[in-house]
């Protein structure tokens, strides 16, 4: 808490004359709730506010603050939002995203797909995916922001309603490695046809090197060269 309260000073501090003056004397404290630190965020841009400290108010009283931030954020205010999911922990970002996406306007879809997408989150190993995301906004992401973290929150569904968000990101050159992990684990024949075909539909460079790394990677170690010989095949098709 002493530490809390001594970045607030500093930030308050470092803060210009005419932005410090902004602040009412309630503000230059801990957040008493969840309702003030979202207040505080939506009315101070990060010039004006020190976010790192206002972060660390946003993760001891989260999810309700996060929940409370999202609802209440205007189109003009979502640059504050997204300055706030860099510095909190990746299962408050997580949320963060997940509930803009719930939203009806698309700037606010806009930006929550823009923070699932970071590579700081999708590749944060240690997110407690919590309690399971609606199945039908994964399946969304997992054709506009698709990634390894997606796979894994897919992971929280019965494999067959799941398995359309899987095939879909076998297109991702984040997420091809577990989304044919999946679909192999369940049914290797149905997996190596669903890789197949988007293998012939693949069209850009970077999808294309993500495949060929995921398959160079599954035939190391094997005699066949199983792998490599379907590569052949598809190419000389």
């Amino acid at each position: 808490m002493r530490k809390l309260v001594t970045g607030l000073m500093i930030g308050s501090a470092l803060a210009s004359p005419a932005a410090a003056g902004q602040l009412t004397p309630a503000e230059v404290k801990v957040c008493a709730n969840a309702d003030q630190c979202a207040d505080i965020l939506l009315r101070h841009r990060p010039s004006q506010f020190d976010y790192d400290v206002l972060a660390r108010e946003f993760e001891r009283l989260s999810p309700t603050a996060t929940r409370k931030l999202v609802g209440a954020a205007k189109a003009e205010q979502l640059a504050n939002l997204e300055r706030l999911a860099e510095r909190v922990r990746p299962e408050i970002a997580l949320e963060m995203g997940l509930l803009l996406q719930t939203r009806q306007d698309e700037a606010a879809r806009t930006l929550g797909r823009h923070i699932l997408r970071a590579q700081r989150l999708q590749n944060a190993k240690t997110v407690k995916l919590g309690r399971p995301v609606a199945l039908p906004l994964l399946l969304e992401l997992s054709a506009d922001a698709p990634g390894p973290l997606v796979a894994r929150l897919l992971g929280q569904h019965e494999f067959e309603a799941a398995r359309p968000g899987y095939i879909a990101m076998l297109r991702s050159r984040d997420a091809v490695t577990p989304a044919y992990n999946a679909l192999f684990a369940d049914n290797p024949e149905t997996a190596l046809q669903a890789l197949v075909a988007q293998m012939r539909r693949t069209q850009t460079l970077p999808e294309a090197l993500a495949i060929g790394r995921m398959i160079a990677g599954r035939d190391t170690g094997r005699a066949d060269g199983f792998y490599a010989r379907m590569l052949d095949d598809i190419a000389n098709d």
